[in-house]
């Protein structure tokens, strides 16, 4: 009967541990499980991270080159508006040494043609003069006639001062601020002609390192995600 007893318990004892033995290798085996389908899935975002910035690194160079057109454009346009200002700038110039020297010659003239006009109101009031001196004609004739004559050689010499005082204005300072306004003209196109191709010049820097930039980072982008092609 003790015998009976004694095995029994025994039977009992390599039951309980076998199925401990059993409950322990389940638990290990859905760990093992879990921690796989969790690897897998921080996979699939590292995945889909890398395929959201390798979209976002294409548009990014698309956009590079679309404001590396317009900037290249605009600098050129700025150069090209500026060559045209410093021309049109030297044709103003020129034109005006040429209308200034036909204008000096029709102020010449005409300043001769005041100083030939006093001469003769000089000489016809001489011989009014000479003529009307003989006693023969009436003191109120002579007097009318010598007294016009007098008065239209005064206003031969009040216009003669006048046109001689007009040349000499346009010759030295007229005809003299046109031409260094000109010039300051010229002088400031030239200046942005230089600022603009030093523009130029910044903007194709620029434009080269927006765009190196830009595909470097679509490079690594392509790169990221050919790793998990490999894999």
């Amino acid at each position: 009967m003790r015998c009976t007893s004694l095995l029994t318990l025994l039977s009992l004892t390599c039951l309980g541990a076998c199925a401990g033995s059993r409950a322990e290798g389940h638990d290990t085996s859905d760990g093992a499980a879990v921690a796989e389908l969790s690897e897998d899935g921080d996979d699939e975002a590292d995945r889909l991270e890398a395929a959201w910035e390798l979209g976002q690194a294409e548009r990014a160079v698309t956009l590079a080159e679309l404001e590396a057109d317009s900037d290249m454009a605009r600098a050129v346009r700025e150069v090209e508006d500026a060559s045209r200002e410093l021309a049109g700038a030297g044709r103003a110039l020129t034109a005006f040494e040429a209308e200034t020297e036909t204008r000096l010659q029709s102020e010449l003239l005409s300043l001769k043609r005041s100083e030939i006009s006093m001469l003769e109101s000089t000489e016809e009031l001489a011989e009014l003069e000479a003529m009307y001196d003989r006693d023969e004609f009436a003191d109120i004739t002579k007097e009318l006639v010598v007294g016009r004559g007098r008065r239209q050689l005064e206003m031969a010499k009040q216009r003669l001062e006048i046109k001689e005082r007009e040349f000499a204005n346009l010759q030295e300072h007229e005809l003299a601020e046109q031409q260094l306004s000109l010039m300051d003209e010229i002088e400031a196109a030239r200046f942005e002609l230089e600022q603009s191709r030093k523009g130029l010049e910044a903007a194709q820097l620029e434009v080269a390192a927006s765009l190196d930039e830009a595909r470097w980072k679509l490079k690594k982008a392509k790169e990221a995600v050919e790793k998990f092609g490999d894999a």
